[in-house]
């Protein structure tokens, strides 16, 4: 990202701050409360509308005011999609934030864009996700009605893994499957050791709506590997966590690292590895080897 950018974007965010009389939204993500705040009955609107399942009350964990910065020269115009962090800074091509405490931020987003508050959220919550045993994954996640109660399944990898393709082979093939992220899911673990998937109204790739606020019991997990043929392969421990870590979201939060660590472990028994091509063929054995349910593509 260029360093003139980032001057401006910080410039920007000098006169951005809470005040008095600004519209507030409570979203309920995973398990953490969120209130946003903004003075833009637009972006109160937008927002409103995508998060309609999502809304909440009570006390939030956290809370964040946005600002939406008209279009300035090519102030949003940038192909990097990483983010680019620097202490309680943190830029990208829709967005620019600052911590202003341990709870608080503000930010300062592209006009007209979903993406611009998605990517936001993506970099604010997982630091309040971990503290309540929860991880942001770049993943897919499916939950589907086996034996009259819903199982999920997560498939992640980095960019260009196969995360949509799964999801879009799999919402084609089988009328049962809910689909609860193409591109970024929430996997939890309670104190006794369960594990759940939560639906994650983050942006997708193959859908552009946000899921049903479903939270599942996690059945698998697995980690793509695009191939010529289906085979569902076990991974040590180990490898588990080392995969875990490599996609979950905004791993730059080194004081994370020991809850990150600790919070794959939980989940690493479950990680296998799934090679797959381009039809719904691995599903049926996901399900198969997951619940003892086969899966028989519709015609």
């Amino acid at each position: 990202m260029q360093e003139s950018r980032i001057q401006r974007l910080t410039e920007e965010l000098k006169s951005t701050f809470f005040k008095e009389g600004d519209y507030q939204l409570c979203l309920e993500i995973g398990r953490v409360r969120l209130d946003i705040f903004t003075s833009s009955t637009a972006t109160l609107k937008r927002m409103s509308e995508y998060f309609a399942d999502f809304l909440s009350s009570g006390p939030a964990d956290a809370s964040i005011y946005i600002r939406t910065l008209a279009p300035l020269d090519d102030l949003w115009e940038d192909d990097d999609a990483e983010f680019t962090v620097r202490g309680p800074l943190a830029f990208q091509r829709d967005f620019a934030a600052e911590r202003i405490g341990p709870n608080q931020a503000v930010a300062v987003i592209a006009p007209g864009l979903d993406d611009a508050f998605h990517n936001l959220l993506r970099w604010y919550l997982p630091p309040f996700l971990l503290k309540k045993g929860c991880f942001l994954m770049h993943a897919a996640g499916v939950a589907r009605k086996e034996a009259g109660a819903y199982r999920g399944y997560v498939f992640f990898g980095q960019s260009g893994a196969g995360k949509s393709t799964t999801a879009k082979l799999i919402s084609e093939a089988d009328s049962s499957a809910v689909l609860l992220g193409d591109d970024g899911v929430i996997i939890g673990a309670t104190e006794d050791g369960k594990l759940f998937l939560y639906s994650a109204p983050l942006g997708c790739g193959y859908s552009r709506i946000a899921p049903p606020p479903l939270v599942v019991p996690l059945q698998g997990l697995f980690a793509l590997e695009q191939s010529d043929h289906h085979e569902i392969l076990d991974l040590a421990p180990s490898e588990g966590v080392a995969a875990l870590l490599a996609s979950a979201m905004s791993v730059r939060f080194s004081e994370s690292i020991e809850e990150r660590f600790q919070l794959s472990l939980q989940f690493s028994v479950e990680v296998k590895k799934i090679k797959f091509k381009k039809d719904a063929g691995f599903w049926s054995m996901v399900c198969l080897k997951g619940a003892g349910h086969e899966f028989s593509p519709e015609i």
